[in-house]
Parts: structure tokens; sequence; C-alpha cells
């Protein structure tokens, strides 16, 4: 490869055992000065970790744009009730039109609702989707899990793998438990009305069906 000037992105093993570590997948590439970053990420979700590039491109991305929303923490919004409590609405009682009576008092509490509750910048944060059946104590086992298999791959000794083995295979026990048990409670739930039982039935196949590819 090196003869076409095509070099490797890793020299990390790519396949880790109890006894060898060979590096079996790997990127090569002749343009060397666009890849920014690259190497290969250790997880356990099969038996050859997979690796990555990050390639310089002239594409730009959309900033994110600045999201303001009202502050309304309790202090807040107790001192907006106080405020309200203040107002003379006898303006507003004593108005004859109703339409210029409810655009009085919309007018004061919006102002006064902005006034006590300013508007600040919120950080949008990245939102995952999980299955509805993993809850938090089983992510925290799946965290763990992974802790358990990062200490192995550190060191791959016999100890440390059957420990790693012995935690995964009952938390895979358990997670297939919590699915069934979720969608049996689904069934159970819409059993009376046969147009949601067959969209959950539909829903399981789908999913069943997509898992194939």
């Amino acid at each position: 490869m090196s003869l076409y000037s095509f070099y490797p992105l890793t020299d990390k093993p790519t396949r880790v055992t109890t006894s060898t570590s060979s590096l079996i997948d790997n990127i090569f590439t002749n343009v060397t000065n666009h890849i920014l970053k690259s190497g290969v990420l250790v997880t356990d979700i099969s038996d050859f970790y997979p690796i990555f590039c990050v390639i310089q491109s002239k594409i730009h991305t959309l900033s994110r744009k600045n999201v303001y929303k009202n502050n309304t923490c309790r202090k807040n919004i107790n001192y907006f009730k106080s405020e309200l409590s203040n107002v003379d609405w006898s303006f507003i009682m004593n108005d004859q039109n109703v339409d210029s009576a409810y655009r009085n008092f919309s007018k004061v509490l919006l102002m006064t609702f902005n006034r006590c509750c300013p508007y600040t910048q919120v950080h949008q944060k990245i939102k995952y989707e999980k299955s509805p059946w993993i809850t938090s104590g089983i992510l925290k086992s799946i965290r763990h899990k992974n802790k358990l298999y990062s200490k192995y791959i550190q060191s791959t000794t016999l100890i440390r793998k059957i420990k790693y083995t012995k935690f995964k295979n009952v938390l895979t026990a358990i997670i297939n438990l919590a699915k069934k048990l979720y969608f049996s409670n689904l069934i159970e739930d819409h059993k009376s009305d046969p147009t949601h039982l067959w969209k959950v039935i539909n829903g399981i196949l789908n999913k069943k069906h997509n898992s194939e590819f």
C-alpha cells in the first residue's frame, strides 16, 4: 500500500482476546493532510472494534441558534404572583368594551410576566432516545458493564474476563425480561381496544423485522 502512497490511520489493535491482540481492520488514505482525527472505538458490541476518521470538509455546518426562554423558577413565579396581586384591575373591570378590556388585561399580564420572569438563554441538550424498557437501573448496570469491559481490555486476565462475562450475561437476561414485560403490559392495557392493540403488535413485528438487517 505504501508503494502507492496509502498509509494506515491507526496502529492500535482492533481485536483483543486474553491471549492475542491483532490489527485486522484499518483505513488507508493518501490524503493524510485532510484527516483531523482517527482512532479505534473500544466497545463490546462486536468482536472487532470499529475504527473511525474525521475528515476536514469545506461544507459549512449550520450553527445552533440561541434559544431564549422565560426563567420560571419558583422564586420568579412567586414574585409574579405577588406583583399580580398588587395590580389595580379596576380600569379593566370598569371597561364596558370587552375587546378593549381583554387587550389591556393581556398587556398587563404579559408585561408583568416578562418583568418577573426575564428571558434567559437556554443551552440545547442533545437528547438520545432509549428503549422504553431501559430503566435508570438498567442504564446504571450498562455503564458498570462498560467499565468492567474497559478494565478487561487494559489487562486481559482470565479473572477480569470471567467477571465481565458473568455480569454481561446477567444484564442481557434482565434486559430481555424487561423488554418482554414491557410489551406484555402494553398488550394487556390495550386488549379491549383492537385498533390500538394491532398498532402495538405491528410495532413489535416491525422492530423484529428491522433488527434482521
